[in-house]
């Protein structure tokens, strides 16, 4: 899965595409982490410290995607805002000028 999302990127962005990569990669170890809690050879100490590994990675990686998802969007609106904020500024500079 993870060569056809190298060879065929499903979004157009970049920084998505690496979201997605990476949300595949955990996806894999998570299947490794599953196999541990199958056998029964482990005792229950070792269960829940795997129990708590597997909770760590996931919302590690929930996480970063979040972060990375509300970065992208954040950066997205940048120039918006500044050129927002530019003719606000031009529109106070007018209104003290006007008052002169």
């Amino acid at each position: 899965m993870i060569g056809y999302l190298l060879k065929n990127p499903p979004y157009e962005s970049k920084a998505m595409n690496i979201i997605e990569i990476a949300n595949e990669v955990v996806i894999i170890t998570c299947q490794y982490y599953l196999l541990c809690f199958a056998q029964d050879l482990q005792s229950e100490e070792l269960k829940a410290q795997l129990g708590l590994g597997f909770s760590v990675l996931v919302l590690l990686q929930f996480s970063a995607s979040l972060i990375a998802l509300v970065a992208t969007k954040i950066v997205k609106y940048i120039p918006t805002v500044l050129s927002l904020l530019k003719k606000a500024k031009d529109f106070i500079q007018a209104k003290v000028m006007s008052k002169i």
